[in-house]
């Protein structure tokens, strides 16, 4: 079903670049497979719905939670690759080996400058847009301060292009930001720690968990860090 949904999205995608190009015959055929996609979907669950109540007397199923700890009180458990255990002796069922989880370890107002298409990739747009970025940083006398944030951590994957810790700059370097048409945005710090996975396993549950974000790499903790943009 994943992999149904990463393909609604693209062709969402799709259909919003038809409609904004007025390609008539693009935006009928992107409709078509939505409809297609989501009737699939919509079969799916309801199977999966009915194998699941068939496993389970859902009136005399009773949920076991472990009470946490102190320390793990602050932890943002994530549900990707969960596995069910179910006690027929006892009706309960247990959850078990969450792959992934975060704690959110700081919150910060940053500024981003966003971008104008859809398709970022398509022609030379990024590159045109990173000039004009830093064109941008250097007007507003915020080009250290931005470059220095940056240096510190490894990027790793992301979709958010331009940004800046809200702190690091004066006030006169914020309103010339926000006159070039950057945004002020909420910025949640996700630390993952140490994972012994593969980095593609993590990027694919990020992709899937946050819808702007850039992911980062910590080389001196060996950490994983993601930058969730609240826009």
């Amino acid at each position: 079903m994943l992999e149904k949904i990463r393909m609604l999205k693209r062709h969402v995608l799709e259909l919003e670049e038809a409609l904004k190009e007025c390609k008539q015959e693009d935006f009928s055929k992107h409709a078509s497979d939505i409809k297609s996609i989501l009737n699939q979907l919509e079969g799916e669950f309801n199977t999966s719905l009915k194998v699941f109540g068939e496993l389970f007397d859902t009136d005399n199923i009773q949920i076991e939670l472990a009470e946490p700890s102190p320390d793990q009180l602050e932890f943002k458990d994530f549900d990707i690759d969960l596995d069910v255990e179910y006690n027929p002796s006892t009706g309960t069922v247990l959850q078990t080996n969450r792959k992934f989880s975060s704690t959110i370890i700081n919150e910060l107002k940053f500024l981003y400058k966003p971008v104008e298409r859809i398709n970022v990739f398509e022609g030379n747009y990024l590159e045109r847009f990173a000039d004009e970025r830093t064109d941008q940083l250097m007007k507003s006398r915020s080009i250290n301060q931005h470059n220095e944030f940056w240096k510190l951590h490894q990027t790793v994957r992301g979709n958010v292009y331009g940004s800046v810790p809200a702190e690091l700059l004066s006030q006169d370097s914020l309103d010339t930001l926000r006159r070039f048409g950057w945004k002020d945005v909420e910025v949640r710090i996700h630390d993952f720690g140490v994972l012994n996975v593969d980095v593609d396993e993590l990027i694919h549950h990020i992709e899937e968990k946050f819808e702007h974000y850039i992911l980062l790499f910590e080389e001196e903790t060996s950490t994983h860090l993601v930058l969730e943009y609240e826009i």
